[in-house]
């Protein structure tokens, strides 16, 4: 039986509502592909030909929110994490996607997320 997904909601990207409990792990945030709309799709693509109109930079920076506030990087398993080292680099990295403006910022901070294996998009 297939889990009914909520709506991808990027007015409040850090809203707890927005996020899916799974077999695997609790608080989990959807993926941009699983957005019906194909809002997401359409800015995604735009960042990744780094040539995204404002509105789907402000999409994909919304995203990059949503996506590192998920309680599951740091509440449960499997991808909760193990040690402080790595919890302290994603509440630097929750902070530092509040602060995103730019496609240079937008850049860093996938950089950085994937440093600890986190690839929001």
């Amino acid at each position: 039986m297939f889990q009914q997904l909520p709506t991808l909601n990027l007015e409040k990207p850090t809203d707890p509502s927005n996020y899916v409990d799974r077999s695997f792990a609790k608080g989990s945030p959807l993926n941009w592909q699983d957005d019906v709309s194909g809002q997401m799709s359409s800015a995604v693509m735009g960042y990744l030909h780094q040539k995204p109109t404002e509105d789907e930079l402000k999409k994909v920076i919304a995203y990059i929110q949503y996506h590192i506030h998920a309680p599951c990087w740091l509440e449960s398993s499997p991808f909760g994490v193990t040690d402080d080292e790595m919890a302290a680099e994603i509440r630097a990295l929750r902070a530092l996607s509040l602060t995103l403006n730019t496609v240079q910022d937008v850049n860093e901070y996938i950089e950085r997320a994937m440093n600890i294996a986190l690839d929001p998009l």
